[in-house]
């Protein structure tokens, strides 16, 4: 049997997605553990359902798995008993996003 394969246009996606999981840090609304910096069960779930299309895989939620990590990574959020709370880098993109862009950023979150 032959490998189905399937592309998806994700830039659009991105740009909305990452505006969606700064206002949900924004609200506290993103948890993680303190101790594996990983996102809870709980999150990674209903995070699933704001996605456009969908995630990439049925049964395994990547997307959602991956926001959070991507956002504390690039020193947009940092851990605060177990939620993710925006850092003044996170807030000042947040607040410089265009309606479905993405303000050009340098490395590891400074502008």
């Amino acid at each position: 049997m032959a490998a189905v394969w399937t592309e998806r246009a994700m830039e659009h996606d991105a740009r909305v997605e990452l505006a969606a999981v700064l206002q949900l840090a924004a609200a506290g609304r993103l948890r993680c553990s303190d101790k594996t910096k990983r996102p809870s069960a709980t999150t990674v779930r209903t995070r699933g359902e704001i996605f456009t299309g969908g995630d990439f895989y049925e049964d395994e939620p990547v997307r959602a798995f991956a926001w959070p990590l991507l956002l504390h990574a690039d020193c947009l959020t940092e851990l605060s008993r177990g939620r993710m709370e925006l850092t003044a880098p996170g807030c000042n993109l947040r607040g410089r996003l265009p309606p479905g862009g993405v303000a050009e950023r340098g490395p590891r979150g400074r502008r």
